[in-house]
């Protein structure tokens, strides 16, 4: 009982719940948006050629750039690899648009299909949420003026974006697979779409909410290394 009220007080302390409130309240509303556009995503990857070949090409491209970036760049080795991870993980998710057209995938059964659309809807969640991210602290930098300051700026940060997308990611590839969405007429594809966003949108608002408090603290955590102007001041 100690141990669960010293966590809270050291919580507590190191979070500004005013700040905190209003990341949660935005994280929540951008998980809604991301499991809208995952899902709708999905669905025109399922039942239309021209997506599922115009999303497969750009998934290898941008897989295919981020790889060779990678291997040409020295950054921390745990970075280097969790951006190497995630390269071949597009790469992959770009193969898996082919393979998941509908036409094409009348082979597959259930239980293929399912684990597939997980590691679809992680790639696009990875891609979708480190867009918003990357426009959110290009805007946050633009506004502050000479700090140049930004929402998102540790690796702490980042990992829990990048695991709490991941989740976010799985999760609605699943539930898409298990409910057979793609496998539905036209009119009823409308239907199982408002079906499947009734799971998704609460699950998107709480992990969403959960990554705005976790990206409030962990920004706590950091400490800006000095600048040299600074240091000779």
């Amino acid at each position: 009982m100690n141990f669960h009220k010293d966590l809270m007080k050291t919580v507590g302390d190191k979070l500004n719940w005013r700040k905190a409130s209003i990341s949660s309240a935005i994280g929540a509303g951008l998980g809604i948006g991301v499991s809208f556009i995952i899902n709708s995503t999905l669905a025109e990857i399922s039942i239309n050629p021209f997506f599922s070949v115009y999303f497969g090409i750009l998934f290898m491209i941008v897989g295919a750039v981020i790889i060779s970036r990678v291997q040409q760049q020295s950054n921390e080795e745990t970075k280097r690899k969790y951006y190497f991870a995630f390269g071949v993980l597009v790469v992959l998710s770009g193969i898996l648009c082919f393979l998941l057209e509908k036409n094409w995938s009348l082979g597959l059964g259930p239980h293929l299909k399912i684990p597939l659309y997980a590691i679809l809807g992680i790639s696009v969640s990875f891609a979708l949420t480190f867009a918003i991210v990357d426009l959110m602290n290009y805007f946050s930098s633009y506004f502050s003026g000479y700090s140049g300051k930004v929402i998102v700026e540790n690796p702490q940060q980042i990992s829990a974006i990048l695991v709490l997308s991941s989740i976010m990611g799985v999760i609605f590839g699943l539930i898409f697979g298990i409910l057979d969405v793609e496998d539905q007429t036209a009119y009823q594809l409308r239907i199982a779409l408002m079906k499947e966003q009734l799971y998704c949108y609460p699950i998107g608002a709480i992990l969403g909410a959960l990554s705005g408090v976790m990206n409030e603290y962990l920004k706590t955590d950091y400490i800006q290394p000095p600048d040299q102007f600074d240091e000779e001041i």
